[in-house]
C-alpha cells in the first residue's frame, strides 16, 4: 500500500497543483511551492510532522493561493501519515480516491 503523504503528492501534482511544505510544529517553509514530486516529497521527509499544502497562482500570477492543506504525521503506518485535512470538496475527493485506490471493496 502506497503511504498517504505520497499518494497525496502525486496526487496534488496530476490535478495541475503546486506542493508546499510547512512545519507543523515551528511554521518554517520547508517546500517552496513545487511542481516536483521529489522535492515535496523532501520537503515533507525532513519533518516527522508537516502541512502538505495544494495551490495555484491565482487569477493575477502574483501570488499562490492555497486549495487544500493536509496535516502529515510521518509513521510506519500508511494510513495513518495523513491525519487531518481541510474540509473542502477537493480535500475530500482525494480521501475517497485514496480510499477507493487501497481499500477496493
Amino acid at each position: 500500500m502506497q503511504k498517504a503523504y505520497l499518494h497525496n503528492i502525486k496526487y496534488a501534482l496530476n490535478k495541475g497543483y503546486h506542493v508546499a511544505v510547512r512545519c507543523a510544529e515551528e511554521g518554517d517553509i520547508l517546500q517552496k511551492p513545487t511542481d516536483s514530486y521529489n522535492l515535496a516529497k523532501e520537503g515533507v521527509d525532513s519533518t516527522g510532522n508537516a502541512i502538505i499544502i495544494w495551490c495555484k497562482r491565482n487569477d493575477d500570477d502574483t501570488k499562490w493561493q492555497a486549495h487544500a492543506n493536509f496535516i502529515a504525521l510521518l509513521g510506519d503506518e500508511p494510513e495513518n501519515t495523513i491525519i487531518d485535512y481541510s474540509g473542502n470538496d477537493l480535500a475530500e475527493q482525494w480521501a475517497n480516491d485514496y480510499d477507493k485506490e487501497c481499500y477496493p471493496a
